[in-house]
C-alpha cells in the first residue's frame, strides 16, 4: 500500500503562470523590499504591513481564521481575495502573475503545482519550523527532489453519501459491497419510487470512475502512470475497463442520464440533504452544508465498491496547500500566517468545522464529521484517489478531457472505448 500511495501521489499542469512580485498584490512596506527569506525593515521594527492573501476557500471559512491571526499579530493585515475551484482559481492566479501581482500567499494544488515549481513562484518552505507539523502525506504531494513548496494541516475524503432511511425503505439491509451490488441497490431504490443517484459528472475529484481505475487498474498496477510517460502503457489499456463498468451499470440502466449533467452542485447537495434522492458523490466539506439544511438527516458516506469484495475506494487525500510568494517582500509575516494556519488549534478548529476536511497537523485531533467515520479509515490507510494525483503531465488538460469524456457517454455521444481513446489523444495533443 505504500508504495501504491507514493505512486498516487503526483500530478502536474502545463500551464503558464509567470511569477510576480507581491507589490502590486496590496503588499506595503516602510523601508526597502527583499527577497528569499531576507527581513525588510518593516518586519524588523514591527510595523504595521498588508499581505496579500488569495484562496479558493471562501470568506466564511477563511475569516475567522483571519480574525485569529490578525488578533495575534495586530500589526499584519490580510487582503483577503477569494476565487472559486478549480478553474475560475487557476486562471486568476494566472493573471495576477502576469499583471506582476501574485498575493502573498497563494493556494497550490495538483493543478498548478508543478508549473508553479518551474517558475520559481513558490518559496521553498522546507526548513520552516512549522513543516515539521506536516504529515508525511501533504509533503510528498507538494514537494520535488526533497523540497517542500506548499503546506497543509488537513486532508479530505469523499465516496458515495447515502440516505440511510431510503436505502432500509428500499430493503437494502447492507452496504453495497461489490459493484454488482451497487447497481441492484440502484434497482431496488428505483423500484420503491426513489432516485437512486445524482451525479452532474462536474467535478473529475469525484466520479465513480476514478474510484473503478484505482480499485480495477492501480490495485494491480500501481505504476501505471508512469508506465504511460515512459510509453509502454496507454491510458486507454487502463480507463476502458473502469468506463465500461459505469457505463453499462449506470448509464445504460438510466441511473446516471444526461438530464443531471445541467444540475449545480448545490441543488444536488440540496436535494440529497432534504431526501428528493438516495445518493450522491461528494467530499467531507458538504457535511455542514447537509447538517444546516437537515440536522435531522439519517445518512453516511460510503466508498465505492469494485468488482471484488473488499476493494473499495474513496474519493481525497492530501489538502490543497498554502504557498509563500517566492518575491513576497514580507516572507517572515507571510512564514507566520502560514504557521498560524497550520498549527494553531483554533485556526485548525474553524478549519475543520468550515470544511469538513480532517486535521492532520502535529499531535491536534480532528473532529471527524458525521456520517465520515469509516471513510476517515480508508484515508489513513491509503484507500483514497482522484485522478489528479495520477496525471504528472498535463493534469488541467486531461482533467477537463475526462470531464468532457463521462459528458459525451452519458448523452450518447461516445463509447467507453472512445472516451479512453480520447485521452491517449489528449495526451499525444499535449505533446506526449
Amino acid at each position: 500500500m505504500k508504495k501504491l500511495l507514493a505512486a498516487i501521489l503526483s500530478a502536474a499542469l502545463a500551464m503558464s503562470i509567470v511569477s510576480g512580485c507581491a507589490s502590486g498584490g496590496g503588499s506595503s512596506s516602510s523601508g526597502g523590499s527583499s527577497s528569499g527569506g531576507e527581513s525588510s525593515e518593516t518586519q524588523q521594527t514591527g510595523e504595521n504591513v498588508t499581505l496579500s492573501f488569495l484562496s479558493w476557500e471562501n470568506e466564511s471559512v477563511m475569516q475567522p481564521i483571519i480574525d485569529g491571526f490578525q488578533t495575534e499579530y495586530p500589526n499584519i493585515k490580510i487582503d483577503f481575495q477569494y476565487a472559486p475551484p478549480v478553474g475560475d482559481y487557476i486562471e486568476k492566479l494566472k493573471v495576477l502573475g502576469l499583471t506582476n501581482e501574485t498575493p502573498d500567499v497563494f493556494v497550490m494544488v495538483l493543478e498548478n503545482r508543478e508549473e508553479l515549481i518551474d517558475a520559481g513562484t513558490a518559496m521553498d518552505l522546507t526548513d520552516m519550523e512549522f513543516m515539521k507539523s506536516v504529515s508525511d502525506l501533504n509533503k510528498q504531494l507538494y514537494s520535488r527532489d526533497g523540497r517542500q513548496y506548499a503546506g497543509a494541516g488537513w486532508a479530505w475524503v469523499g465516496g458515495i453519501f447515502y440516505n440511510k432511511d431510503m436505502f432500509e425503505q428500499a430493503g437494502i439491509t447492507e452496504e453495497p459491497k461489490t459493484w454488482d451490488e451497487l447497481t441492484e441497490a440502484c434497482k431496488k431504490l428505483t423500484d420503491a419510487g426513489f432516485t437512486p443517484i445524482v451525479d452532474n459528472m462536474g467535478d473529475a475529484a469525484t466520479t465513480l470512475t476514478s474510484a473503478l481505475f484505482a480499485s480495477e487498474t492501480l490495485t494491480d498496477d500501481p505504476d501505471f502512470d508512469k508506465k504511460v510517460r515512459e510509453g509502454e502503457l496507454t491510458y486507454a489499456d487502463g480507463w476502458t475497463e473502469p468506463f465500461q463498468m459505469w457505463y453499462q451499470g449506470m448509464v445504460e440502466p438510466g441511473y446516471i442520464n444526461s438530464s443531471m449533467t445541467g444540475i449545480t452542485t448545490e441543488d444536488i447537495q440540496t436535494q440529497f440533504a432534504t431526501g428528493q434522492i438516495a445518493m450522491m458523490l461528494n467530499g467531507s466539506w458538504v457535511v455542514p452544508t447537509i447538517l444546516d439544511i437537515n440536522p435531522e438527516l439519517n445518512f453516511k458516506c460510503m466508498g465505492i465498491p469494485g468488482s471484488q469484495e473488499g476493494n473499495e475506494w474513496y474519493f481525497g487525500g492530501g489538502g490543497m496547500g498554502y504557498s509563500i510568494n517566492s518575491k513576497t517582500e514580507h516572507p517572515k509575516e507571510a512564514e507566520k500566517f502560514l504557521e498560524y494556519m497550520i498549527t494553531s488549534p483554533d485556526a485548525l478548529e474553524h478549519w475543520n468545522a468550515g470544511t469538513g476536511q480532517l486535521i492532520l497537523s502535529g499531535d491536534e485531533d480532528t473532529r471527524v464529521m458525521q456520517g465520515m467515520d469509516d471513510a476517515e479509515v480508508g484515508l489513513k490507510e491509503g484507500k483514497c484517489w482522484i485522478p489528479m494525483f495520477e496525471w504528472r503531465k498535463y493534469t488541467e488538460a486531461l482533467r477537463v478531457q475526462y470531464l468532457a469524456c463521462l459528458s459525451d457517454m452519458v448523452n450518447g455521444n461516445m463509447t467507453p472505448e472512445e472516451a479512453a481513446k480520447s485521452m491517449d489523444d489528449k495526451y499525444a495533443e499535449m505533446g506526449g
